[in-house]
């Protein structure tokens, strides 16, 4: 009876033991399986998520790609002081090549390339558009919203002759440049060519055409246009 008991509780204890072995191993097997999330990733029609957001890649190289956020991801004025500006001065680079930049985290950080932007004379008005710039972030140029999202024909022949009522670049490619907000709402977007003068830069509109004379920098208005950031991205 004595050994019966003996060889029950010997069982009890290598039944015991055998579940702790089997727990131990499913646990090694789940540390094993994990993997580390990738820094960016690109679905099958080129949108790319990157710091929690999705971006549409302009341009795709072997070793970097140019990307511009999906939608406004934020609004705020071109600069926080009347007074002529051009991109260089401006609150808006200021801001994405600061605070918004350090929003990320130290890896996306280090994908993020610096470039020599160009800042072009507005084609129309010809008001000064300021030295080329160093930026991380940056917003488009009317140069090249006119190349990502449409062509040079209307903004290199402007109207003649120029009103404030005829200010604007309205083609096949409106529909291109419309931008909803996160709400699902058609929204303006800032780009960082200066506008009519230096109190103005030029946006786009609602409905995806190109306001070439532009909107002021800073008043009532100018604080709900959106910013659709644009940045350059290593692929290593």
């Amino acid at each position: 009876m004595q050994k019966t008991q003996q060889t029950n509780t010997q069982k009890t204890r290598l039944i015991a033991i055998g579940f702790l072995i089997i727990l131990s191993g499913l646990a090694l097997m789940s540390c094993s399986s994990k993997t580390t999330e990738p820094d960016y990733t690109i679905d099958a029609f080129g949108i790319i998520t990157f710091g929690g957001e999705k971006w549409i890649s302009l341009i795709v190289e072997d070793d970097r790609l140019l990307m511009i956020s999906q939608s406004p991801l934020f609004t705020m004025t071109y600069h926080n002081e009347v007074e002529y500006v051009t991109w260089e001065e401006s609150s808006l680079r200021k801001h994405l090549n600061g605070a918004f930049y350090d929003s990320f985290n130290a890896t996306l950080r280090s994908k993020i390339l610096p470039v020599t932007n160009e800042n072009l004379d507005n084609q129309w008005y010809k008001t000064n558009g300021g030295n080329n710039t160093e930026d991380k972030i940056f917003v488009l140029s009317l140069d090249e919203i006119c190349t990502y999202f449409g062509n040079h024909e209307q903004l290199n022949n402007p109207p003649n002759p120029l009103t404030i009522y005829i200010n604007h670049i309205d083609d096949d490619f409106n529909y291109s440049r419309i931008a909803n907000d996160k709400n699902g709402n058609p929204s303006q977007w800032w780009l960082r060519s200066s506008g009519v003068n230096g109190l103005y830069a030029s946006f786009v509109e609602s409905d995806g055409r190109i306001d070439v004379y532009g909107n002021h920098i800073r008043n009532a208005d100018s604080d709900h246009i959106g910013v659709r950031p644009v940045m350059w991205i290593s692929r290593k």
